[in-house]
């Protein structure tokens, strides 16, 4: 009983915080959006174990705000949590390769952009990879 109640609750309290982190996150978010989700998000640590989840927006948040190695930092916190999809794998590693790029990494960025291999990221992945050349990712038109 008790520990699935626990579990519920803090999934709860985890979607009551993301759910005011990812409009800030979303169509060209500014700096300042960035802040108040990195806001956000530390405020629920003081709630609840940090998660996946929350790192893969941390990551966003300072891909946002141009901090490209803390950006890599909490993608690499966030595929450390362990039993997260390969879905939730190659977002986190899509934000990961975006800061590496940003970061002028581009040796890295194509290797961690490889890994996207499934979901909504993969098409955006694949045409960084193209623009960083690796010639068989090039669709016609990129």
């Amino acid at each position: 009983g008790t520990p699935k109640v626990a579990r519920s609750a803090n999934r709860k309290i985890e979607i009551y915080f993301l759910n005011q982190v990812k409009p800030l996150l979303e169509n060209n978010p500014t700096s300042s959006q960035a802040d108040q989700a990195i806001a956000i998000l530390t405020e629920m640590e003081e709630y609840i174990e940090a998660s996946a989840d929350e790192y893969f927006y941390m990551a966003m948040a300072y891909n946002i705000k141009g901090d490209y190695a803390q950006a890599v930092a909490m993608a690499d916190k966030a595929l450390g949590m362990g039993r997260i999809s390969r879905a939730d794998q190659s977002k986190i590693n899509f934000i990961k390769g975006e800061a590496l790029m940003k970061s002028g990494d581009n040796e890295a960025a194509r290797a961690t952009f490889a890994l996207v291999t499934t979901g909504a990221f993969r098409p955006s992945a694949e045409y960084e990879l193209c623009n960083l050349g690796v010639r068989d990712k090039c669709q016609k038109g990129n």
